[in-house]
């Protein structure tokens, strides 16, 4: 009975999955969706360059800032038409391949809860989460394909697979440079390797040096490696403002319009950038603490068929990323979307919800009040007072990352070996 029960689980999911991709692919192909002009603007541009001038002279013009990796798909995209007119009439057809990682992160998720042997019809809280959708398909950004990436680059490392955990790492990097706040993990399963065989350790270092070396050989080859250099770089300055378009902590601190004050604005000794940087790394501390007590204290050691283990492991990694988000400068509305899957894998591992349904509504709220593209009529009256929104929306990440916390420690068993301690 139960493996009947089992198996009309799987197919309910499969045909929900099924479901959902369609429903997006046909609402891409149907409607068209532009998204936000500027971004969509560069893709087009930058796919326009990139066929007429080679994948090696990309950043030879400073306008491309971002990583090679994206590069290389826009170069793909632009191949399939070659004209600039089909290239940029054509800009929508590109959230097909990005869509197309929205639901492998979701392919993921199902496969870590058969594993757990949990139910993968709750993969429904995410595959109905418009808040998870709207970057791809409303707003037209590609921050599904640097979650994905990330998101598989854990689950390898989860399942001992320690090359191919490199190796996604390795392409998230150059999808991404905020990956880097996920380096903790890939050095704790990396030193997990290392105690195993020194061998595992070396063959996934090399893996993921060639990789990175391949990924760069055009530009190597071309002697445009500096400009690689200097564009990337240029990226990290690229929009020296408290915010942009963030809604974190930077929204608290002053009424004003946080993208109209530059990030060098000083509070005592120190930039509010620097500021920033510092109480990222003090609170990323406090989050990675809980585990670095457990293999020290406790001899601890992950266990991919541990249920608690795998609740610490992606809370922790949605926590990481909301503090990189509320914190740090020049931050885009965008940058907290690797949280909604590791939150909503939290979610249904944890048997509680209301973390994953707040910082999931407060992300939507963030996208649309900036796009507006739900009906004036629907949302109209929680726009109506931008300070209250902004100041709200600040207010409840700042709630959940401080519950996170103490979920994290609870669960690690931090607070009850303190009590035994005092007795």
């Amino acid at each position: 009975m139960q493996a009947f029960k089992n198996i009309d689980n799987n197919r309910a999911t499969n045909i929900l999955f099924a479901i959902s991709f369609l429903t997006a692919l046909i609402f891409i192909v149907t409607f068209k969706p532009f998204g936000l002009c500027w971004d969509v603007g560069c893709w087009q541009r930058w796919s326009s360059y990139i066929v007429k001038h080679g994948i090696s002279d990309a950043y030879n013009t400073p306008d491309i800032n971002y990583n090679p990796l994206f590069l290389y798909i826009l170069w793909i995209y632009g191949k399939f038409f070659q004209s600039d007119v089909a290239i940029f009439e054509k800009i929508y057809l590109l959230k097909i391949a990005v869509i197309i990682f929205d639901f492998a992160s979701v392919c993921l998720l199902i496969k870590i809860l058969r594993h757990l042997k949990i139910n993968p019809l709750k993969s429904v809280f995410v595959l109905l989460n418009i808040a998870y959708f709207y970057n791809t398909l409303i707003w037209g950004q590609v921050d599904s394909i640097h979650t994905f990436l990330v998101f598989a680059s854990i689950y390898l490392f989860m399942k001992g697979k320690n090359i191919g955990g490199v190796l996604f790492f390795i392409l998230a990097l150059n999808m991404k440079t905020q990956s880097l706040v996920f380096l903790p993990f890939v050095i704790y399963f990396l030193y997990k390797a290392w105690k195993g065989s020194n061998l595992n350790l070396l063959k996934a270092v090399i893996t993921g040096v060639v990789l990175q070396g391949i990924l760069l050989l055009p530009f190597i080859i071309h002697n445009n490696l500096f400009h690689f250099a200097r564009n990337t770089y240029s990226a990290l300055i690229h929009s020296p403002m408290l915010s942009m378009n963030a809604y974190n902590i930077w929204y608290l601190y002053s009424d004003s319009d946080p993208m109209k004050i530059p990030d060098t604005l000083q509070i005592g000794f120190m930039t509010c950038k620097q500021l920033g940087i510092v109480l990222f790394i003090l609170f990323s501390a406090i989050i990675f603490y809980p585990w670095l007590h457990k293999i020290i204290f406790q001899k601890w050691s992950y266990d991919f068929n541990d249920i608690n283990d795998n609740k610490i492991l992606f809370l922790t990694a949605g926590l990481v990323i909301m503090v990189f988000f509320f914190f740090n400068t020049e931050m885009h509305e965008r940058y907290i979307h690797p949280a909604i899957i590791f939150l909503g894998l939290y979610a249904v591992l944890s048997k509680s919800y209301y973390m994953y349904i707040l910082v999931s509504l407060a992300y939507f709220l963030n996208m649309d009040s900036i796009l507006r593209h739900t009906p004036e009529k629907l949302v109209g009256w929680l726009y109506s007072d931008e300070i209250l929104l902004t100041h709200s929306i600040a207010c409840l990440y700042l709630v959940l990352i401080l519950t996170g916390i103490y979920k994290i420690y609870s669960m690690s068993g931090i607070f009850r070996r303190k009590e035994v301690l005092n007795k």
